[in-house]
C-alpha cells in the first residue's frame, strides 16, 4: 500500500486527479497527481501532491501545497503482508 496523503479527501468542481505513464531512458515511471483536492472536514483548504512510481522500485511523494490541519493524515508505504512499513 502506498499512502501519499491518506485522509478523507474529496474531489469537487475545479479539483482533479491526473495520471500519466512516462519513459525516461530505460527507467519508466507512473505519476498520479491530486490537484487542489480537499478534505471532507475542510473543503476550503486545497491540497496538491503526487506519487511517482519508478520501474526500478523507487517511490517519490511530492507535495506542492498542504494547508489546514496537518495531523489527521498518514503518509506511508507498506508491504503487501502489512508487516513492514514506514510512517
Amino acid at each position: 500500500m502506498l499512502a501519499a496523503f491518506w485522509d478523507d479527501l474529496q474531489v469537487c468542481a475545479g479539483q482533479r486527479i491526473f495520471y500519466k505513464q512516462g519513459d525516461a531512458a530505460s527507467n519508466r515511471y507512473f505519476v498520479t497527481e491530486w490537484r487542489n483536492v480537499s478534505r471532507l472536514s475542510q473543503p476550503a483548504s486545497a491540497i496538491a501532491f503526487e506519487a511517482v512510481l519508478y520501474e526500478n522500485g523507487q517511490i517519490l511523494f511530492q507535495y506542492l501545497s498542504v494547508t489546514g490541519t496537518l495531523n489527521s493524515n498518514t503518509v506511508s508505504p507498506e508491504n503487501s503482508a502489512s508487516s513492514a512499513g514506514l510512517e
